[in-house]
């Protein structure tokens, strides 16, 4: 009974300093002039001096510096309504992450053992993003705390796609093309290539051919 005692004041002690850990620090970013109008999970953003952080960080980054987010389910990396995203090592098929729209190879595994949201400012690293973890132990895929963090994961990411600068150039076939200024054939040849090599499926070239087609 004294051990459960024990235990207990431990623990109100330790939440009570992690609670005012955070609002020192969310004191000292107030006070720099972080005013978050957007918060969700961990994630808070000021759109005004269009600026973001994460619960726990001491400081900010500019939302202009991001250049790619995902969510990732136990290593396999996608975009909301997009597709699962496979790293091209190297690559810069979609921004600086190097990734394509690929067919879903998520696990069949009735369980997942985590959930993040990987997001690469300018200064990142391909494989050193800033992720926010919303679930870290094996859960069952039809639990609600798995739909739950699943939920939460693209809605940051869409959150991010919309208001970083990152946003202004999509990731899509399109866009990528107009921007490398290349004509319809080069882009044929490109993914012809990744079809050749086994890093897109068949009907994702044939998706891809069908958009470049429809630009001309």
């Amino acid at each position: 009974m004294i051990v459960f005692v024990v235990i207990c004041f431990v623990i109100i002690i330790f939440s009570l300093w992690l609670i005012n850990a955070q609002n020192k620090v969310a004191q000292k970013l107030k006070d720099e002039g972080f005013d978050p109008n957007i918060k969700i999970d961990r994630l808070a953003i000021d759109t005004k001096n269009r600026t973001w952080t994460l619960t726990g960080y001491t400081t900010t980054y500019p939302l202009d510096d991001i250049v790619d987010c995902a969510v990732i389910e136990d290593g396999i990396s996608y975009k909301p309504d997009h597709g699962v995203l496979r790293a091209v090592v190297g690559g810069t098929l979609f921004g600086a992450v190097g990734a394509v729209v690929g067919a879903s190879t998520a696990s069949s595994s009735e369980y997942i053992n985590s959930v993040e949201v990987a997001i690469w400012k300018k200064d990142s690293l391909q494989d050193r993003p800033i992720k926010m973890s919303l679930l870290n132990s094996k859960t069952s895929k039809n639990s609600l705390e798995y739909k739950r963090a699943k939920q939460s994961a693209e809605a940051i990411v869409r959150i991010i796609d919309k208001h970083s600068g990152f946003s202004e150039r999509k990731l899509s076939v399109q866009d990528d093309a107009v921007e490398a200024n290349t004509s319809v054939a080069d882009e044929l040849e490109k993914y012809k290539k990744l079809l050749d090599t086994g890093v897109i499926t068949q009907t994702e070239f044939d998706d891809v051919k069908s958009k470049l087609i429809s630009k001309l």
